[in-house]
């Protein structure tokens, strides 16, 4: 097993909420390891979390209000292609809701982008 040094520098979807919006000391708390199976193991709050990577279908970039004014938003730090899914006690497997969720989403947002053509 190998403990990854760079847990601040990703995202991660945890499967519970925590009352904090921002950066955190992830050094100090999330301490994860990557076994051989490329999943990921953490113990953070007290319960065991299993993890995988998912890969984002574009770049994305983690957004936060602005100090100044609250109604603006600023992005944060390097953009992500990528994020760390996390479970209780076992693995995220393709089923998982909130992978099912998103999966609709990015669908529904590639739609509502798409160009629209004019009639000629």
């Amino acid at each position: 097993m190998t403990t990854e040094k760079d847990a601040q520098s990703k995202a991660h979807l945890l499967p519970f909420s925590v009352d904090l919006e921002g950066p955190v000391a992830a050094q100090q708390y999330l301490n994860v390891e990557s076994t051989e199976d490329n999943t990921k193991t953490t113990i953070l709050l007290g319960r065991k979390l299993v993890g995988r990577n998912v890969n984002l279908p574009c770049e994305g970039h983690i957004w936060r209000p602005d100090h100044d004014n609250e109604d603006r938003w600023v992005k944060t730090g390097a953009p992500i292609s990528e994020f760390v899914l996390w479970k209780k006690d076992r693995s995220p497997d393709e089923n998982d809701a909130r992978l099912k969720a998103m999966e609709g989403w990015f669908d529904i947002a590639e739609a509502i982008h798409e160009p629209i053509p004019l009639p000629s």
